[in-house]
């Protein structure tokens, strides 16, 4: 879980830091006026919630994720099985 916790901050700090470096006129933060011929059309936005997850989860082995996936629906499945069994006995 640590390995995860690391991900995502380091993901976040990297969209934190994009968002920073760019101004409220599209330019970049530390490119000084002169050298900015027109500013870009529109700054690009924000990465979604989604995008972030994405790329933690893509910066996971293999191994990493099939362990934490296996650890978050054990206690689901097993709750589905007792409830099974328990509808079986009724």
């Amino acid at each position: 879980m640590e390995a995860i916790r690391e991900e995502a901050a380091q993901v976040a700090e990297d969209a934190a830091h994009a968002s920073e470096q760019q101004t409220s006129d599209g330019t970049s933060f530390y490119a000084p006026e002169a050298l900015v011929e027109a500013p870009a059309a529109t700054p690009a936005p924000a990465p979604s919630m989604d995008d972030l997850v994405a790329r933690v989860l893509a910066k996971m082995s293999p191994e990493v994720l099939q362990a934490v996936t296996r650890e978050i629906l054990k206690p689901v499945v097993e709750a589905m099985v007792k409830e099974e069994m328990k509808s079986k006995k009724s």
